[in-house]
C-alpha cells in the first residue's frame, strides 16, 4: 500500500502499485433549469468522494458530497449567475479545489399579467388591453 504525493508520476503505473491522491475533475454543466443546475464530471480510477461547493454570499458552502459523478443543485433563482468549484478526495489525499466556474440558470416563467381588460368586439374580434 505505497502512497505518493500529489504531482508525483503515479498515474502511469499499475493501479495496485500506488495509491495516488484524487485528481480534480473538471465540473461540466449538463442542464440549466430556471431553478436548478445539473453537473457531471469524470470519475477517478480509485474510490473517490466528491464535493461541489458554491459561493452565494462570500463563503463557500458544500451543495453536494458523495461518490456519484453528477449532482443537481436546486433552489436557485432564474436567470442568475452562480459560482461553483469541485474537489476530489480519496484515501491518499485531496486534489485541491478546482478553479471557480460561473454558470447561469435558465430564464424563469413569466408571471400572470396584472389588470388585463378583455373586450369582445364581435364573434371574431377581441381587444386585450391593460
Amino acid at each position: 500500500d505505497e502512497r505518493c504525493a500529489l504531482g508525483e508520476d503515479c498515474y502511469n503505473c499499475p493501479s495496485d502499485c500506488k495509491i495516488c491522491p484524487a485528481q480534480t475533475p473538471p465540473l461540466m454543466l449538463s442542464y440549466a433549469g430556471s431553478h436548478s443546475l445539473s453537473f457531471y464530471w469524470n470519475s477517478s480510477t480509485v474510490p473517490t468522494v466528491y464535493a461541489v461547493q458554491t459561493n452565494f454570499t462570500g463563503s463557500w458552502v458544500t451543495e453536494y458530497n458523495g461518490t456519484e459523478t453528477s449532482a443537481i443543485i436546486s433552489g436557485l433563482q432564474p436567470n442568475s449567475y452562480y459560482v461553483f468549484r469541485i474537489i476530489a478526495v480519496n484515501s491518499a489525499g485531496s486534489s485541491g479545489f478546482s478553479s471557480p466556474s460561473v454558470f447561469l440558470t435558465g430564464p424563469g416563467v413569466p408571471g400572470f399579467p396584472a389588470q388585463v381588460n378583455i373586450q369582445v368586439q364581435s364573434r371574431s374580434d377581441v381587444v386585450v388591453s391593460r
